[in-house]
């Protein structure tokens, strides 16, 4: 799957997961999981801290997707909130 194409299908699922969508809000997992979770791991260099913050990031996800703009434009924000969750 291309960079866009991802981009829009986590786009997508971001907005359906901010409907209560239980569906979606385990495809933004799959689909950002990772790459979230390596970030936390490289800025608080702590297996367990960072599996946590990953945790903590993701219920914040779905408490407050419904708030997200989906065209990408929370994506800086989105991370800073990364970093002050650790």
């Amino acid at each position: 799957m291309g960079d866009s194409t991802a981009a829009a299908s986590l786009a997508a699922s971001l907005a359906r997961c901010g409907t209560g969508d239980q569906t979606a809000f385990a495809e933004v997992y799959d689909q950002s999981s990772a790459r979230v979770h390596g970030l936390v791991l490289r800025v608080v260099r702590d297996p367990s801290m960072a599996e946590e913050c990953t945790q903590e990031v993701f219920l914040e996800i779905w408490r407050k997707a419904n708030t997200f703009r989906v065209d990408g434009s929370d994506r800086p924000r989105s991370a800073a909130g990364f970093y002050s969750r650790c």
